[in-house]
């Protein structure tokens, strides 16, 4: 009874970002560029993967070149108790600091570089 209950529950959650992730591809939009005109370090990430899902690769890493970054650790993290073995603490640290600051690098050189391809909606 116990493990049935923890699959279904499993099922659940799955359904339920699966829904989320497919409202989040088709109709969100960063707020902070909505409302202030200004593009988040994440700014065409959305976009990037509804050009992979259109097998439009070089569009996608127009909009984000690190788009290929963010399903992996999404999956990771929400999953990593279900792994066998799982990365310690400092690995998992030294992982989300490098990523972060690569995301930070490629926002401060698109707005140097005026490359602001991402942040047109079509």
């Amino acid at each position: 009874m116990h493990r049935s209950v923890d699959v279904k529950r499993f099922l659940l959650i799955h359904v339920i970002v699966l829904l989320a992730a497919l409202l989040l591809l088709y109709v969100y939009r960063c707020p902070l560029n909505y409302f202030f005109h200004i593009p988040c370090l994440g700014c065409g990430v959305t976009r990037a993967h509804l050009s992979v899902l259109s097998l439009d690769l070089g569009t996608a890493f127009k909009y984000h070149p690190l788009f290929f970054t963010v399903l992996p650790t999404l999956l990771y993290v929400s999953h990593k108790n279900l792994l066998t073995k799982q990365l310690s603490n400092k690995v998992e640290t030294v992982y989300f600091f490098v990523l972060v600051s690569l995301f930070f690098v490629v926002y401060v050189v698109r707005l140097l570089s005026n490359n602001l391809a991402f942040l047109q909606i079509n």
